[in-house]
């Protein structure tokens, strides 16, 4: 079950850029969860039912939720030539979307299943912060901020289903650990805004503002208006008006820069150095989150060109 499509070779791999090859479990279950959810949107407002859709999706699941390792957990990636499974991660896209599959596929007792033994291997494991990067090219073992959104998006989800307030205080919780891999203020030696961004990942020390395979927005946003703490609705505000700042708005219109400043001069040979651009779900993501929100309005216009 490949994750990626090289549209120059027309061809099916799971290299990730040539690093950490392999096949990747937690990539075929993101893929199920917005296929089915698509798959769904179509059907209920255009009144078309896209089968294949559907059954791609099962199929991904399918094959994703047997590669379930003896301790619960599931393996970031399968080896190519041995199908050797790695070690068991705490995925945040496939904690975040097993119960959204749950709801709309129909074989909900398996999933339901399933989605529990997430949750008891991912409390098991915190304390270890195996909790995998969504960047798919990178090991296993590393632990990354944008994961820490997806387990705080599937508590909230969770307290919104239940009402149960401990529900709630773990999202919480995962709110103010994200919040603490966040720098704290403004640089005095750089000149990019450098409050609210967060370090994308140890191999590549850059600081970044988007949101990579999560709804951090979406989430801190609910947090405010659930806890009624200020803190993470002014966070929120604040991370709205830096990942606008990253945005581009000459020809590469709605493309974002992959940081907002690179600090140490590890990828750079500049402090300010804003990265290379990103036309893809790191740059929509984020603005589609606030428009769900009803937080930005969108705008018609005949002059694109």
């Amino acid at each position: 079950m490949h994750t990626c499509y090289m549209i120059d070779g027309g061809t099916f791999n799971s290299d990730d850029r040539g690093s950490n090859p392999g096949y990747k479990v937690d990539m075929n279950i993101h893929t199920a969860r917005y296929m089915l959810q698509t798959w769904q949107r179509l059907k209920m407002k255009e009144g078309v039912d896209r089968k294949d859709w559907y059954e791609a999706a099962v199929r991904a699941l399918d094959w994703a939720l047997k590669q379930q390792n003896p301790d619960g957990g599931l393996p970031q990636k399968l080896d190519y030539s041995t199908m050797t499974r790695s070690i068991s991660v705490c995925s945040g896209r496939a904690m975040v979307g097993l119960p959204i599959i749950a709801r709309i596929n129909r074989r909900r007792e398996v999933h339901a299943g399933c989605r529990e033994r997430r949750t008891v291997f991912t409390e098991e494991r915190r304390g270890s912060l195996l909790v995998h990067r969504p960047t798919p090219g990178l090991p296993p073992s590393d632990a990354e901020a944008d994961s820490i959104w997806c387990l705080c998006e599937y508590w909230l989800d969770k307290y919104e289903r239940t009402k149960d307030p401990e529900c709630l205080a773990r999202a919480k919780a995962n709110g103010y650990f994200g919040f603490l891999m966040l720098c704290p203020k403004q640089l005095s030696w750089v000149k990019n805004p450098t409050q609210t961004c967060h370090t994308e990942q140890l191999n590549c020390l850059q600081y970044s503002n988007y949101a990579y395979h999560n709804r951090k927005l979406d989430c801190l946003y609910r947090l405010g208006k659930l806890t009624g703490e200020s803190v993470f609705s002014q966070l929120f505000k604040r991370i709205v008006q830096c990942g606008f700042w990253t945005q581009v708005t000459e020809a590469t219109i709605a493309a974002h820069n992959t940081s907002a400043w690179r600090p140490w001069k590890k990828t750079s040979g500049k402090f300010d150095s804003k990265g290379s651009l990103y036309l893809n779900e790191l740059s929509l993501d984020a603005n589609l989150q606030l428009l769900e929100m009803g937080i930005a309005k969108p705008v018609r216009s005949h002059s694109i060109l």
